[in-house]
Order: C-alpha cells, then sequence, then structure tokens
C-alpha cells in the first residue's frame, strides 16, 4: 500500500491511494488518531474520509476550471451512500469543475429543488386533496356529504394515501373500478365512478391538476331500474327475523317497513328527531323537510330500544355515532329468514306498493314518500303547499296494520280506499 503526501484542503493526516472497493469500505479499521483518507485508484478525486471514531464519509477533491486552488465537497456517509452513487456523484462534480461550474452550488441547487418538490408533493398527496373536497364542496353542498366521505375515505385514500394527486393516472382509477366491480360491487363501482369524475373534475377546476384522469372513464357497469317488491310470505319471514337478529338490525328493518323511509333517514335517526308525534328527518336525499307520522307500530317500537347517553338511537357505541354495519344485519337477515335478493331500499318501495294495494291515492303516497315529482307537478307543485299530514298519518296506520296483520298470518280484510 502506497503512502502519499497530498495537498488535500482542510485535512490533516494520512493519505493512501488504493483501488476502493464495498469490501474496502466495510472492514478498513479506523485510525489510532487523526483521519485517513483513501483515495480511489480508479475515480480521479474520489477517496472515503475515516475517523478514529469508525465514521467513514466519501467525498471528492476538485479544481475548477481557470482556478488553481484545489477545493472539496462532501458526498455523504457510507452508511446513507452506495460506494456506486458515490462514484458517480464524484465523477459528476469533477465534469462540472472541469467545464467552470462549482459543484458545491450545483449541488445546493439540486437539494433545494428536491425540498421544494418534496413540499409540493406533500400539498398535493391525494387524502389531503379529498379532505378538502369534502369540506368544500360535499358538506356546504350534499346533505349526505358524511355518505361521500366514507365512500371516498374506505374506497379511494384506502388506495391511494401518501401519493401526490398528479401521479394518479388513468390506469390507477381503471384498476380501482375493476376490482369494485369484481367483488361483485357492480353498483358500488358506479357510484365510485361518479364520485371519483367528480373530485378530480373539482380539482382540475381549482387548478390542482392540469386534466383529470376520469375524463372519458365511462361506468363500468351497465344498471336496471330495480322494482323487487316483497311478498306478504317475505314480508313476514323478515319481519320474525329482525326480532331474532335483535338490536340495532332488527329494529332498523322494522322502522323501514313501517315508516317507509330512505336508509340513511332511519340509520342516522336522534333522539330530538324522534320527539313529539312525528319523526323530523334532517338529511333527507332531496333536501326537502321531510315530517313521518308517528303511528302506534312505530311508536312501540321505538319505545322497545334501549337507552343510550349518546343522541343517536340506533347505534353500536351506545349512541355516540350512528350504527354502519348495513351488510353484516343484512346477512343475518337473509340467513335466519330465507330471503334472498332483496335489499334494504327494497322495503321503501314495497311499503309504497302496499299502501296503493290499500287504495291509498298515489299523491298521499308521495306525500309519505317526500318524493319531490310525480302526480302532483307543474304549476300545482308550485302553488300546491298542503302537507297532507293527516292523510298521510292514516295512510301510514293502514299500512301498519296491514303489516301487523301480515306478520300474524291472518287473512286480507276488504279493502276500502281513502278519498
Amino acid at each position: 500500500m502506497t503512502i502519499t503526501r497530498l495537498a488535500a484542503p482542510g485535512n490533516r493526516g494520512n493519505h493512501v491511494l488504493k483501488r476502493l472497493t464495498e469490501q474496502t469500505v466495510t472492514r478498513l479499521a479506523p485510525p489510532a488518531a487523526g483521519r485517513l483518507e483513501i483515495l480511489d485508484s480508479i475515480t480521479p478525486g474520489f477517496g472515503l474520509r475515516v475517523t478514529p471514531q469508525g465514521t467513514r464519509t466519501y467525498f471528492v477533491l476538485y479544481r475548477i476550471k481557470g482556478e488553481r486552488r484545489l477545493q472539496r465537497l462532501t458526498l455523504g456517509t457510507a452508511d446513507a451512500l452506495a460506494l456506486g452513487e458515490a462514484r458517480k456523484a464524484a465523477k459528476t462534480a469533477v465534469e462540472l469543475a472541469m467545464a467552470g461550474h462549482c459543484p458545491k452550488l450545483a449541488r445546493e441547487t439540486a437539494i433545494a429543488a428536491a425540498k421544494a418538490e418534496d413540499v409540493q408533493i406533500l400539498a398535493d398527496r391525494f387524502e389531503e386533496i379529498a379532505k378538502d373536497y369534502v369540506a368544500r364542496h360535499a358538506k356546504p353542498n350534499l346533505r349526505q356529504w358524511r355518505a361521500v366521505e366514507r365512500n371516498i375515505t374506505r374506497e379511494l385514500v384506502s388506495r391511494w394515501k401518501g401519493r401526490s394527486i398528479q401521479h394518479i393516472t388513468r390506469r390507477d382509477i381503471v384498476a380501482m373500478l375493476d376490482e369494485i366491480s369484481d367483488r361483485p360491487a357492480p353498483i358500488m363501482a358506479n357510484r365510485i365512478h361518479a364520485l371519483t369524475c367528480k373530485l378530480f373534475a373539482w380539482a382540475t377546476e381549482r387548478g390542482v391538476i392540469d386534466r383529470s384522469p376520469a375524463v372519458g372513464i365511462k361506468k363500468p357497469n351497465a344498471e336496471r331500474t330495480r322494482d323487487r317488491v316483497l311478498t306478504d310470505e317475505e314480508i313476514a319471514k323478515i319481519w320474525k327475523a329482525a326480532e331474532v337478529v335483535g338490536y340495532p338490525g332488527g329494529p332498523l328493518v322494522r322502522l323501514l317497513l313501517l315508516s317507509a323511509a330512505r336508509l340513511n333517514e332511519i340509520a342516522q335517526l336522534t333522539k330530538a328527531q324522534a320527539e313529539g308525534d312525528e319523526l323530523a328527518l334532517a338529511e333527507t336525499k332531496n333536501g326537502r323537510p321531510h315530517l313521518i307520522p308517528i303511528t302506534p307500530l312505530i311508536r312501540a317500537a321505538l319505545d322497545d330500544l334501549p337507552k343510550f347517553e349518546g343522541g343517536f338511537i340506533l347505534t353500536s357505541t351506545a349512541g355516540r355515532r350512528p350504527m354502519q354495519n348495513f351488510t353484516d344485519i343484512k346477512l343475518d337477515l337473509d340467513k335466519e329468514s330465507g330471503v334472498t335478493g332483496w335489499r334494504y331500499h327494497d322495503l321503501r318501495r314495497t311499503a309504497a306498493s302496499g299502501m296503493a294495494r290499500l287504495g291509498i291515492p298515489p299523491h298521499i303516497i308521495e306525500a309519505v314518500l317526500n318524493h319531490s315529482s310525480g302526480s302532483v307537478s307543474g304549476v300545482a307543485r308550485v302553488y300546491n303547499r298542503f302537507d297532507y299530514a293527516p292523510e298521510k298519518r292514516a295512510a301510514l296506520e293502514r299500512w301498519g296494520a296491514e303489516v301487523e296483520r301480515i306478520a300474524a298470518g291472518k287473512k286480507r280484510l276488504k279493502v276500502v280506499g281513502i278519498r
């Protein structure tokens, strides 16, 4: 091993000329005193400095074109930088110096640019953009914004958390929709498709991205309008299964069938909304206030519920949050009742069909359902603000009696329509 003395800047100690290898870097014994510097025999100016404490640091010596002064640039420690990467960085520094550029300045500029890019990526992380979308768009404009937030968290953020929204591609979106469709959950895939398109369009409008990667992606699955109405036999089986399944799923199903309300309207029902003789639903799909008369059967179902300190009536968290485990409850109901192929919304359709079968007029049924279109339309809808409260109560009481008859297995009585 040849020991040489180099007029290297800022250094005191031994200088060794030797070919640097991974083995040399790893096994080299620290000097007893001073610093040992090994200059690579392959790459001019490239070297390794070793301290008595065992710290190994790569460096490069160079002269900028037109200058006589020898300068030093620290490249990094051997623990953080591989030998090949360090040798490549040394070559780049020497080439810059030979071209008349300052390697230190170039390195500082590159580090600053990398930090700026990291800050930009941090600001453009998908989960932050999604959170902003919920706060600035969904919450102020959508009644069902909590459902939007849940879908974003479950389907989008779970896949793209930590990624810059700039780097999410068309292929990423298609892969996500395919995965959801293959569960199989084709309708959910369609809903997530619509939500994704809206979120990326919003980000484009605000200048977060230049172009939405969701543009041109078609709805993944065809849909057809459902017309599933439960038969009397199926109603009886599900009604009895609800008692076996118990709280909170059992009462949820019975209240949905008796009130003809939407799933989220009953699932998110609070104590305050159930005071008095009507259910005062705040968050309805069409944004219109909705009052559902509390019939004797609905009151009985509400009175049988456990009492919690929290505000929500149907809950698995002592009233702190509304219930959410709808899929598991549905599976239990299917297993207990033997009735399959139905959805929660079919209970609402079944109630409407049942009231029609009882001879209740269509406009009264629409008032019960809180529909914004139908038999009362055009100018009549503008001027007709009557809420049909007595008629709604009579209709739901008759429907409740019909459900009670069906559940008990009694024969149907002669039907007399409401004028």
